[in-house]
């Protein structure tokens, strides 16, 4: 992939200004040869200014962690320069494990769809889902939680989707997704807010046809979701597999 940002080590090498900076005594003249060596990495030459000094070949930080796949970070406060090195298996797997959660979102809001059995009364709420132990309230709580939980971690690595994907998949399928993730995540909430203001008897309770007009959207923006899931996922293997 042309960006990553999984980290699998992060080495930390303090670098100065200058080195008359470091100490009054530590200002020295050295003599050096200029741009003397071809650097050539896997088979590919590389264009980057270099000293030779007493034997050794000196780089820029910056250009020999972009040859060795690496990336650079600099904290201007600390005056510590970041290198990041990646793992092709790492990011794989991160990706994998976002689209699943993503897939699991859809399947809870398919629980959701079932749980409403488009009835909008509180003896269907405070009912017991198909004879088990937990009510159909109970039942709606703990999806919207786990699709809270779920919806949260994927905003928490939004970047880091978009950086990793983005030579990958189109950026319309990326923003798509995320706006669907957006609505999807509003409307459970909003249908759980409904729902549990009508079996407590507080606050706002809408009619049962905005009710289930809500529950048909959830299900529409769920499908959609679904579809730029399903873009990302094969653009995904595709670039796997070639």
């Amino acid at each position: 992939m042309k960006k990553r940002l999984i980290l699998l080590a992060t080495v930390f090498i303090f670098i100065f200004n200058t080195v008359s900076t470091l100490a009054d005594n530590s200002q020295q003249t050295i003599p050096v040869h200029f741009n003397m060596v071809n650097l050539n990495v896997n088979g590919n030459p590389v264009n980057a200014d270099n000293i030779l000094y007493n034997g050794t070949t000196y780089v820029p930080l910056r250009k020999a962690a972009e040859i060795l796949g690496c990336e650079v970070g600099w904290n201007g406060e600390t005056n510590t320069a970041t290198i990041m090195r990646y793992n092709e298996k790492t990011e794989i797997a991160f990706v994998f494990e976002c689209l699943y959660e993503a897939g699991r979102i859809t399947d809870l809001c398919d629980n959701i769809y079932s749980y409403s059995d488009f009835r909008f009364n509180k003896s269907h709420w405070t009912g017991y889902f198909h004879n088990s132990d937990i009510t159909y309230y109970q039942g709606l709580a703990d999806d919207v939680k786990y699709i809270s939980e779920y919806y949260n971690s994927l905003i928490k690595y939004k970047e880091m989707m978009y950086i990793i994907l983005s030579d990958l998949t189109s950026k319309e399928n990326l923003d798509g997704f995320y706006q669907k993730l957006d609505e999807v995540y509003n409307k459970t909430a909003y249908i759980y807010s409904l729902v549990k203001n009508l079996v407590e008897s507080s606050g706002f309770i809408c009619t049962e046809t905005e009710f289930i007009n809500d529950i048909y959207l959830l299900f529409d923006i769920k499908e959609e979701l679904e579809n730029y899931h399903s873009e990302i996922y094969f653009d995904y293997l595709k670039y796997l597999y070639n």
